[in-house]
């Protein structure tokens, strides 16, 4: 039997038939991502409607909103994956907040220079430029999008944990 070693793990069975261990660790991201996933358009859905009711939405087309809004949550979740925290079980409470503190912020920095590039013409389709009609992302939408990202995660963990829902705090 062959047994590999990876980050966050000791050992792994790389031959036959995957372990039990193996097959709950991959319901269990499979799980995190899909929440993560459901949370992060609930959360860019309010920031869209209290956008509408707050703000002003000028000559900016509200399609590309939401393309904007798509385009964060796809960045946030894939640092989250690169960061380690699907599933994360080896993780402390404190590292698991900091890694995720830190996956909001990179998203909001490649959102950020995205509508950047988009606005300055670098961005371009295979129709031509992406013109962003009205100029820039409203500031309200992604200051509402991102502190949502950054505030609802780790209380709906907590909160799922304390019912006993929750896959973070449990071991492999």
């Amino acid at each position: 039997m062959r047994l590999r070693y990876s980050i966050g793990m000791s050992e792994r069975n790389t031959e036959g038939a995957p372990s039990e261990a193996d097959v709950h660790a991959g319901m269990a991201a499979l799980v995190l991502v899909l929440s993560d996933a459901l949370l992060a358009a609930a959360v860019w859905l309010a920031a869209y409607e209290l956008q509408s009711i707050f703000g002003r939405w000028g000559n900016f087309p509200r399609p590309t909103a939401m393309v904007v809004g798509v385009f964060a949550a796809c960045v946030w979740i894939g640092l989250r994956s690169l960061m380690g925290l699907y599933p994360g079980h080896s993780l402390s409470p404190t590292e698991r907040l900091r890694r995720h503190a830190y996956s909001v912020v990179g998203a909001f920095a490649a959102a950020s220079f995205a509508t950047v590039l988009i606005h300055l013409g670098f961005i371009t389709s295979q129709f031509g430029p992406i013109v962003l009609v009205g100029g820039r992302v409203p500031r309200l939408l992604l200051a509402l999008g991102f502190v949502g990202l950054l505030l609802l995660p780790p209380l709906a963990q907590w909160w799922l944990a304390k019912l006993g829902l929750g896959v973070w705090q449990r071991t492999l």
